[in-house]
């Protein structure tokens, strides 16, 4: 895109520069001038300071990285997900962020889907296959301007979209043989109902046929609510 061009050439007129300042050095200085050996660096783009790698003066070599230099405004969000969830997502994809330290949710759009995994120990010491994808943020920078590099962000990627759809806790179904069921409460009575499902996001699962709107579920049913089992709520 246009941004990436322009910083493509500002990466390319700093290349430039560095080999103009290279030649510089190597002509015999002039007794003359009052620079004493100071050189200007300059800047190929324009941000703020992130790192500082080199704090004290002293003798560097050519090449020696001395700080590392980003642009908040073109800030991007990498996001690990499991191997079997990235083959759902698309270049192009929403992205919502929550839980980053701000008040608003603040909206992305997918860029590239790495396409090769990592292994990760979970929490729970569960070895996991992981893919990396990389979003830009959509929101305006008004919305982020404290949020920096590195920070910790939760998003949520979404990768199908259901109108008018009839979700519940995917607590709330169990299975018979083949057939999914909940337990509805009707008249402070438990009833079996079975139900066809749909899409489901790991917490609420779409329900197309058994439930409609209002119903009252049991959450996680144990062995001890069975058909007719006369409930309290």
């Amino acid at each position: 895109d246009l941004r990436s061009a322009e910083f493509s050439v500002a990466v390319a007129r700093f290349e430039q520069e560095q080999a103009e300042a290279a030649l510089i050095r190597t002509r015999p200085r002039d007794p003359e001038s009052d620079q004493s050996g100071i050189l200007t660096i300059t800047s190929p783009i324009q941000g703020q300071v992130l790192r500082v790698f080199e704090e004290n003066a002293g003798v560097v070599t050519p090449g020696t990285s001395l700080m590392e230099l980003g642009d908040p405004h073109d800030l991007e969000m990498e996001i690990d997900v499991l191997s079997t969830d990235a083959v759902r997502i698309t270049p192009g994809a929403t992205v919502l962020v929550n839980h980053w330290g701000g008040e608003k949710t603040l909206e992305g759009t997918v860029r590239v889907v790495e396409p090769s995994a990592f292994l990760k120990v979970s929490a729970l010491g569960v070895e996991e296959q992981r893919v990396n994808v990389i979003a830009n943020f959509s929101s305006p920078f008004e919305d982020r301007t404290t949020l920096g590099d590195g920070f910790r962000i939760e998003a949520s990627i979404i990768v199908d979209r259901v109108i008018d759809a009839v979700c519940v806790p995917v607590g709330t179904l169990f299975r018979i043989g083949d057939q999914w069921h909940v337990f509805k409460v009707i008249d402070s009575h438990a009833r079996l109902q079975p139900v066809k499902i749909g899409k489901s996001s790991g917490q609420l699962t779409e329900i197309l046929d058994g439930v409609t709107e209002g119903d009252l579920l049991i959450l996680h049913p144990t062995d001890k609510i069975v058909e007719g089992r006369q409930v309290e709520y």
